[in-house]
């Protein structure tokens, strides 16, 4: 047992001492492995050291060209600053001389467009003159259209004012003539004298020594509506007051109550002549009205006499 376990002491520090042995060379081997990659990056530290030189020298070089190139293109610069200015010099005189040339035509321009405006402004002031002018024409148009208007209407008026006093006229004229038909057949009946007619000028020096207006007869009515239709100012005629009547009988011989009250009867007269005042415009009760015979009064006496205070008649005594 001893000596095995002596064998195997012996070749465990056999293989210790081998072993020993072994770490020291690798230890060793490791060493140099590290010496020489050290020795091998200082040759590369070296090389890179060798080329940075060389770069930089290059990069000198370029430097060197680089501000010789800087020194030329500030040169070129200042050249080009220079012929810039001029270039600016030359271009506010071609400018300047532009203007010069231009002032002329830049006068004659606002000359034109002076004489536009004032043009215009004249224009617009004809043009608001025109403008009240037609206003103006206008508003007297309108005037006289209103006036025509109120000429037609009164035109129309006045032509049936005398178409009406036309229509009464002719009523009147024939009642009178009726009237006075029937008078000269009761007095023709009766057997009276005729009642004396004074000619036309005593009429007329009667009419104008009473101041009485002249009767309206109808070819003047007539006329004045004619002159109205032309278009002539007619005169007014004012419209005559027409007293009422009082009916009374004139057939026969009998007496009435007015004969009775103021004896009339024996103061009519028996026949009259009708022939030369009916013959004339307005007939022979125009005539009566106006010369104021004593004939014509004495027969139509009572209704001169009315209480109701009128002056005319039952004939417009």
């Amino acid at each position: 047992m001893d000596s095995s376990l002596m064998f195997e002491d012996s070749t465990t520090i056999e293989h210790m001492s081998t072993s020993q042995c072994m770490e020291l060379e690798y230890s060793n081997s490791l060493l140099k492995q590290e010496s020489i990659a050290k020795d091998e990056n200082s040759r590369r530290l070296q090389l890179q050291i060798l080329l940075l030189q060389d770069d930089n020298d290059e990069l000198q070089r370029q430097v060197a060209m680089e501000s010789e190139r800087n020194t030329q293109l500030a040169k070129e610069n200042e050249r080009n600053a220079q012929l810039a200015k001029e270039n600016e010099r030359n271009a506010q005189l071609a400018k300047e001389n532009e203007r010069n040339t231009q002032l002329p035509v830049d006068n004659d321009q606002n000359t034109e467009l002076l004489l536009e405006k004032e043009r215009n402004t004249q224009l617009s002031i004809e043009n608001e003159r025109n403008s009240q002018l037609l206003l103006e024409k206008e508003r007297s148009i309108e005037k006289l259209t209103a006036e025509t208007e109120r000429i037609t209407r009164q035109l129309a008026l006045e032509k049936e004012r005398s178409a009406k006093k036309l229509a009464l006229e002719k009523e009147r004229n024939t009642r009178q003539l009726a009237i006075e038909s029937e008078r000269s057949i009761h007095k023709q009946s009766l057997g009276g004298p005729a009642p004396i007619i004074p000619d036309e000028t005593k009429r007329n020096v009667r009419k104008k020594s009473s101041g009485a207006p002249a009767p309206i007869i109808p070819d003047e009515l007539e006329h004045n509506v004619r002159k109205k239709s032309s278009g002539a100012p007619a005169p007014i005629i004012p419209d005559e007051a027409e007293p009422k009547k009082k009916k009374r009988k004139v057939f026969g011989a009998a007496k009435t109550i007015f004969d009775e009250d103021y004896n009339e009867a024996d103061k009519r007269p028996a026949r009259i002549s009708l022939a030369p005042a009916l013959a004339k415009p307005g007939g022979n009760l125009a005539f009566l009205r106006k010369s104021g015979a004593g004939i014509a009064n004495a027969a139509f006496s009572p209704l001169k006499k009315d209480k109701r205070g009128g002056k005319a008649g039952f004939l417009g005594v």
